[in-house]
Parts: C-alpha cells; structure tokens; sequence
C-alpha cells in the first residue's frame, strides 16, 4: 500500500472508493463503523464506487492456504478464513445498504472463492487469479474476468468496460408524490448524464413508483403540464393522482410495444460498433459518424442508410456498403470482413445516392426519443390516455 501510495496508485484493501467530482477512500474501520443513512449518503450522489480487496479463499475447498497460496505469509486455513470473512463482511454490509447503486467489486480471486452467495446483478465484478478469462454478462451478473494475462505475457492492455456512470438521486426516495425544487430537477438530469436548462417558474412533482419516474408541473395559474426535459409538454386534465396510479401500467405498455423495435435497433447498433462506428442510438436513427447514419423504419423495421449536413440536406443510398465506400472508407475493411446479424441492405427509399428532401423521419425520430428515455432511464415525458384502453404503441407516435 505504502508503494502504491508513492507512485499515485490508490490500493483498496477492504475499502470503498467513491467518485464524484473529487474521490474519497473509506478505509476498512471507517466501514466498519459506519451506520446504513451515513454510508447512503455519502454515496447518494457517487457516479460510481469501487469495493476493493484480495478477497481470499476460504469458500474454495481445493485451492487456498493450505496448498501454498500465499507461499509463507498465509499458511494455515484458519487465517485464510479469518482474512476472508473480514473481507465478506464488509462486502455484505455494502451490498445490503447499496444494492441499487452504482458499483464495481474488484478483488484478486474470484467471487466463489470468498461468498457462496448470489451476484448482484446491478453490479460489475472484476477479478484475476485463476489465469482462466471469463466474461458473463446477463440478467443475473456482470463479471468481467476477461483481462488477465497470466505469469510470462508482455503484451498488456486494457480491455473497456461497458459501465453507465449515471447516478439517480431521487433512487432512495420512496414510492409516492413528492414536491421539488426546480434545481432538483436539473441535477435529476445532470447526475443522468444530460444537461438541460429550465427557467418555468412554478412548482415541479416526482411521481416515483416501482422504480418508474414520472415528472409534472404546475404553473403559477394552476395548469398542469408534464415534464419533457427542460420543456413543458401540453396541458393535461387529470390530477397528479391519476397519473401516480396509472403509471406503471402505462410503463408496461410502452415496454411491452416497443421491446421488438428495440431489440432489432440494439442489434443494429452493436453491429456498427463491431466495424468501428459509434453506433449510438437517438430516437429512429443510428449514428454511424457525425455525418452518416442509418434510420430504422418504426413501421417495418427497413433501413435507410443516408449521409446529411442537417435535416433537409442530405444523400439517401441504397446499401450500407455505398455508403461506406463514399464517406467512410476506414470502415469498408471491417466491413466486408463482418457477418452482419441484421439485414443492413434493404432500404425504404430505392435511391441510387440520391438527393432527398422529406423530414418525416426526423419528426418521428424525436417521439421516439422521448419513448427512450423511460426505455434507458424509466422516465416516462410521453403521454396519451388512449394508450391505456387501446394498448396500440402507434398511438405515440403518429
């Protein structure tokens, strides 16, 4: 610790690091000491916190102490118990008080090797030791043992971690309707990774349920409207009351109506990460670069590949690989080198890179963008009454 503390290496052994806009360290006692709303505060604004230790390895009945682990400093399983439930302790404490938050567990060895318990599936594990790499990621963990490079290796590098730092300050809040301050709102969004502006004057409402977020204000003149980040959506009729108890019914239908949309933009979007492109997603659209892109119909789910300085100029093709071989050819080698899990070449537009005018993609592009944040964040700032009596996700968006 001593050595890693001269060279600018901060070493967690039983600690919590937690990030913000500066990084504190809470050492092993601290931890120990530390009581459930203390330990919920500190880290109720962190982008993320990293639990860091050895771990040890009383939980692995073949491979520990007693087989010379640890050479001469940790030669009897008694020790190699006492070290690991010193660690588990702490890992359990934290993982009771935090479970939602935001969080990487880094050790030496394994997590089967110190806990016999479950994973906790909001969490990114990190470990090395068994020079076997391991990568899992689904429903239940996210274990990234895939950066290890064994005793002999010189050829070191740092594999990237997919990991949102997006930090929900309103996650403790319970159930319920809750009144706000209009700079609550903001570092709402801020913590989440968006930075908007807002100057309504008014009295702003978190309807939070089941882990749904819902947003409504009202204006100086009793009007009710529903929050569409810094903007005011139109004016709705029903109480806040009426939203709270329909909100999470709502929630299902928008998830259940979108989820085969999603899954095929997703699809598309990881296949343009593979050759090189961003593959970010805003609404109907996936970047490829700053220029080009790819629109994913809502209707049928066809593809247009299109080049554009704005919204009005811009050069339909008819495949994905035209539109490589034009204005982007860095990418043409991971291209044809690719096997696409998607159909990347049917296009809505026949068009031989042909200029195009119509806008209506973009109109709907921007519904679908409000729909996204309740698929990425759970904030619904979209509503139509009628999509709970008919259940029909076109409602939305047409």
């Amino acid at each position: 610790k001593d050595f890693f503390n001269e060279i600018g290496i901060t070493f967690l052994y039983n600690d919590l690091l937690v990030i913000n806009s500066s990084q504190m360290v809470i050492r092993e006692q601290e931890l120990l000491k530390m009581s459930d709303s203390e330990l919920l505060s500190i880290t109720k604004e962190s982008d993320l916190s990293i639990f860091g230790g050895i771990g040890f390895s009383a939980y692995n009945y073949s491979f520990n102490a007693l087989n010379g682990l640890y050479l001469d400093t940790i030669t009897t399983l008694n020790q190699d118990k006492s070290l690991t439930n010193e660690f588990y302790s702490l890992y359990k404490k934290i993982k009771k008080i935090l479970y939602e938050r935001k969080m990487i567990v880094l050790t030496h060895n394994p997590k089967q090797d110190w806990s016999d318990d479950a994973y906790n599936p909001n969490w990114l594990y990190i470990n090395g030791h068994t020079h076997r790499n391991v990568y899992e990621k689904n429903q239940y963990m996210q274990l990234y043992a895939d950066n290890q490079i064994g005793y002999y290796n010189e050829k070191i590098k740092l594999k990237r971690l997919d990991y949102s730092l997006k930090c929900n300050i309103f996650m403790d809040y319970s159930d319920g309707i809750h009144e706000i301050s209009l700079e609550d709102y903001l570092h709402f969004y801020y913590k989440m990774g968006y930075l908007i502006s807002c100057k309504l004057k008014g009295t702003f409402f978190l309807l939070k349920k089941k882990g749904i977020y819902m947003f409504l204000y009202r204006n100086e003149y009793g009007k009710l409207y529903i929050m569409n980040g810094g903007k005011n959506n139109k004016i709705i009729s029903n109480d806040i009351e009426y939203y709270y108890k329909n909100m999470d019914n709502y929630a299902f239908i928008i998830k259940e109506g979108t989820k085969s949309y999603y899954d095929f933009i997703n699809k598309v979007s990881d296949y343009i990460k593979s050759i090189g492109g961003s593959g970010k997603i805003h609404g109907t659209i996936i970047d490829i670069d700053y220029y080009n892109h790819l629109y994913i119909n809502v209707y049928d789910g066809t593809i247009t590949p299109y080049w554009a300085l704005s919204i009005d100029d811009k050069i339909v093709y008819p495949s994905l690989k035209e539109l490589i071989s034009n204005h982007c050819p860095d990418l043409i080698d991971n291209y044809n080198k690719s096997n696409s899990l998607v159909s990347i070449n049917n296009s809505v537009i026949p068009l031989n890179g042909e200029y195009y005018e119509d806008t209506k993609m973009y109109k709907e592009s921007r519904i679908m963008r409000k729909i996204q944040y309740f698929i990425d964040d759970n904030i619904i700032r979209l509503w139509n009454d009628n999509l709970l009596e008919d259940k029909d996700i076109r409602l939305l968006i047409e």
